[in-house]
């Protein structure tokens, strides 16, 4: 680690701060971003659904961590949250790339598709933020509760939240394109090219801001 003298009235170097940051996350765990530079926060909301196992959450892991690297490196937080019958909230909106990718590495899929409750924790989360907000859904099923989830939609969109979503082969496309806020955000991706679709919308949400 760096060592700085700070003496009394001085102000405390970008870098040292930055450290001392990355110090205590490593031997904690935790994120503790002081940062005043962040634009926005991103919460991606993914299904691990058991039609996701295998080849198909492999692919949408090493998409949504390259999405967090291309949404961190421009000032974004971004949290976790998942989804099967049950929602987790996995992580919290961090600018730590390595905790995100650890998280994102530990999902396990089984069972149905309800994405309700993870929509509304998205929204939760997002609404007390400044800045840009944005949720992303990834899911390849018919989820449950669809009016439900459409009407908490248009709150969000009525709030200036970002709504953008990825359609893994299978999932209601009239349904997305109802959630995204604008029409360009709804992305269709076929199974065999989940890691590029997922990768692909960060420079599509980086340019549609």
């Amino acid at each position: 680690m760096t060592n700085v003298n700070i003496t009394k009235n001085s102000a405390i170097p970008v870098f040292a701060k930055n450290d001392l940051m990355q110090s205590l996350e490593k031997i904690t765990g935790k994120n503790y971003d002081t940062s005043l530079s962040q634009i926005g926060v991103v919460m991606f909301v993914l299904d691990r659904s058991s039609s996701m196992e295998g080849m198909s959450i492999q692919q949408a892991k090493k998409g949504v961590v390259h999405f967090a690297d291309e949404v961190i490196e421009s000032r974004y937080q971004i949290g976790l949250i998942t989804f099967n019958n049950c929602s987790d909230l996995v992580l919290e909106p961090t600018n730590n790339k390595t905790i995100f990718s650890v998280k994102v590495n530990s999902i396990s899929c089984s069972g149905g598709t309800d994405m309700l409750d993870a929509f509304k924790i998205a929204v939760q989360i997002v609404e007390e933020k400044a800045g840009h907000r944005v949720i992303v859904v990834a899911t390849d099923g018919q989820t449950e509760h669809q009016e439900e989830i459409i009407r908490n939609a248009k709150i969000a969109h009525e709030k200036k939240i970002d709504i953008m979503a990825i359609n893994i082969e299978n999932a209601d496309q009239r349904f997305l394109d109802q959630i995204v806020s604008q029409k360009k955000f709804s992305v269709k991706v076929e199974r065999n090219d989940i890691q590029t679709g997922i990768s692909s919308m960060a420079k599509l949400l980086l340019n549609g801001r």
